[in-house]
């Protein structure tokens, strides 16, 4: 083996050791911003950090990559480490994904391919199994950790509501709650667009916040109004955002709209709208009726 892809190796292995032995001593909590983080940062096995487990490991790596570059035993000894990750990776999938874990699984990763770049089918083949595994991961913690943008409210505001502007049976529910001025404050806005009409007026109404008009005038305005032609712009601004929101929206596994998401009790007369049918979230057309669409809606959500 080159003494330069003895170096790579070793050097990622140091990098993979050093971030162990800073999560075990919890000084990497802050860096982490998915649920499996906060779930698996105890875990331990025979009252011993796993992390502690993962910085043996590195230094075994970076020790034979210096001492025995090349040897079959640092190729065995990787190939069963990177096999172990692969149920780590395998168990992220099937619960929460960790962002700790997988810079630690990165780590290993980089050294393992560094390490069997010029070795067989089976080898390879180990890699390629675990880069699957990794790249899941990484998609599904990239998914959990996009925030929701709200058009109204703040992000911690103990109740949600998820809506869309062509939606009658959201506008029913805003309404309602439009008569408990004492849940405003505690309130948070999340705008869903099915179709253009939808991009074009939540623009329009995130203008009008801007511009200081009290909430309750601002969505009378934008439900009565057409959104002017000089918001083109605002729409694509706000098209990311709505983008985001729908992310926010399928973590739910809801495929109707309104959606309430409360942590408080407010009293079921801000529910009266609850008798409408839900309108499907993934659909187009505002006149169609509103109705569920099951897992179907799901799947055309995006389109």
């Amino acid at each position: 083996m080159k003494s330069s892809s003895s170096l790579v190796i070793s050097g990622v292995s140091l990098a993979g050791l050093l971030y162990c032995i800073c999560s075990a001593a919890g000084l990497t909590e802050s860096w982490c911003f998915t649920q499996g983080c906060r779930v698996y940062k105890d875990y331990s096995f025979a009252g011993i950090s796993l992390y502690w487990f993962g910085a043996l490991a590195f230094a075994i790596l970076s020790i034979f990559s210096l001492i025995r570059p090349g040897s079959k035993y640092l190729l065995a000894i990787a190939s069963l480490f990177v096999l172990g990750d692969c149920f780590f990776l395998f168990f992220q999938l099937v619960l929460w994904p960790c962002v700790s874990c997988l810079l630690v699984a990165a780590c290993l990763g980089s050294a393992y391919l560094a390490l069997i770049r010029t070795q067989g089918r089976g080898m390879k083949t180990i890699f390629c199994v675990w880069l699957l595994l990794f790249m899941i991961n990484v998609t599904f913690a990239a998914k959990e950790s996009v925030s929701p943008w709200p058009i109204y409210g703040r992000p911690d505001s103990p109740i949600q509501v998820f809506y869309s502007a062509t939606c009658p049976s959201c506008r029913k529910m805003i309404q309602d709650l439009m008569k408990r001025p004492d849940l405003l404050p505690r309130l948070a806005l999340y705008p869903i667009a099915k179709n253009e009409e939808d991009y074009l007026q939540t623009a329009f109404l995130a203008s009008l916040l801007k511009q200081g008009y009290p909430l309750w005038d601002a969505f009378t305005r934008h439900w009565q109004k057409e959104a002017p032609a000089s918001l083109a712009f605002d729409r694509l601004l706000t098209s990311i955002n709505l983008f985001r929101n729908k992310i926010a929206l399928s973590r739910t596994g809801a495929t109707t709209i309104p959606l309430i998401i409360s942590s408080i009790p407010f009293g079921s007369e801000a529910l009266s709208s609850s008798a409408l049918p839900g309108c499907s979230a993934a659909s187009k057309d505002h006149n169609e009726p509103c109705r569920d669409e099951s897992a179907e809606a799901l799947k055309n959500i995006f389109r």
